[in-house]
């Protein structure tokens, strides 16, 4: 069983019901942690009287993606009975097999590892570089290095002119996706892992307000 968290702000909450209604009917999703930051929109006080799931954690103001997940992951942590979180952005729409292929990915692979300190990032069909990864591009190409500025680095310049402009045709036309690839980063909607990873890396930093920041 997985413990869901999500942040909301403004007025989302079409965006947040499409997900609930999703999320709610999912057996192996056992809490839904919605972190309300400064909304105004009066249904999501009233939230938990239609799905049951649901728990919410009240900011009156908007604090930033990283405040919010930080205090959706510390209660999740909370939660003895669960061990695995399901990070998913407020317009997340998870398909009905997700959590699953999501949990038998994740013992497979810390069976092989022996760890429990592994996170997953579910396939999202809205961001082009995790479908490009998917399909066996070059995962040098597709992500910042550490050193970079705007995506741009003058060591990497030449190959990446390269893959853009020759490779890259050839890759996009494959219709296999990868089961597994590895990645060196993933955004926080469709995180999946074991809470004994935040014993270890601890939580997203208060300091970045803005999703891309952090």
């Amino acid at each position: 069983m997985a413990i869901t968290v999500t942040v909301t702000y403004g007025q989302r909450w079409n965006y947040l019901q499409q997900m609930l209604d999703v999320t709610q009917a999912d057996p192996l999703i056992s809490k839904i942690i919605v972190v309300d930051n400064g909304t105004t929109d009066q249904r999501i006080s009233k939230i938990n009287l239609q799905y049951s799931k649901v728990e919410v954690l009240r900011n009156e103001i908007n604090t930033g993606s990283a405040s919010g997940f930080k205090k959706g992951l510390q209660r999740a942590v909370e939660i003895v009975d669960d061990n695995f979180v399901l990070i998913l952005d407020d317009d997340n729409v998870i398909n009905e097999d997700s959590l699953r292929i999501l949990l038998k990915y994740w013992n497979e692979i810390s069976e092989m590892n022996k760890s429990h300190l592994i996170a997953l990032a579910g396939l999202r069909m809205d961001r082009k570089y995790l479908i490009e990864a998917s399909l066996g591009g070059n995962i040098k190409y597709l992500f910042p290095l550490g050193n970079d500025c705007f995506g741009f680095d003058v060591q990497n310049a030449i190959g990446k002119l390269f893959y853009r402009t020759i490779l890259r045709k050839s890759i996009l036309k494959r219709n296999e996706t990868k089961p597994i690839v590895q990645i060196p980063m993933a955004p926080y909607g469709g995180l999946f892992f074991h809470k004994a990873i935040l014993k270890k890396i601890g939580y997203p930093d208060e300091r970045y307000f803005v999703y891309t920041d952090d």
